[in-house]
């Protein structure tokens, strides 16, 4: 890993650039834990993230007519509980807990409606290609629009 002189990029704002090329014997998942310490040594707290060396992403299937169904676009009715995101590959539960998928409502200014940690919540299932939520209540408001996104 290569790391660049510190750049003061705008007031009160330090940066600097990491860049690594991956080896071969480091193929799957490589973490990379950081933190900041200033000039009267102030420690921030660390964070982490985790690459998957050498692995392809899943693309999300997009249905041409989802007329019925609880697919990631299209029609979702009002008492619908369960929702299924299909995949081109095989999808499995994470490992680290603290991997979300948040349901937000965009009509009610960004309102979080429902947010499940994939690591462990019961109500995310995973079935290879499809995984499954099923909500306790269906949370829909008929009328409005609503967006999906995962983070971890």
């Amino acid at each position: 890993m290569k790391k660049s002189a510190i750049i003061n990029s705008s007031p009160n704002v330090y940066e600097i650039i990491l860049s690594w090329i991956p080896v071969a014997d480091q193929y799957g998942p490589q973490s990379f834990c950081a933190g900041a310490i200033d000039t009267i040594q102030l420690q921030s707290n660390q964070w982490c993230i985790t690459f998957l060396v050498g692995f392809d992403s899943p693309d999300i299937i997009r249905p041409a007519m989802v007329q019925g169904s609880a697919s990631p676009i299209g029609t979702v009715f009002q008492n619908e509980t369960v929702f299924s995101i299909q995949t081109t590959k095989s999808v499995n539960r994470p490992t680290l807990n603290g991997t979300y998928i948040y349901f937000t409502d965009a009509t009610a200014n960004n309102t979080l409606v429902q947010k499940f940690d994939c690591g462990w919540a019961p109500e995310v299932i995973y079935t290879g290609f499809t995984t499954i939520i099923r909500f306790p209540v269906a949370p829909w408001i008929p009328g409005h629009f609503y967006y999906v996104t995962f983070d971890s």
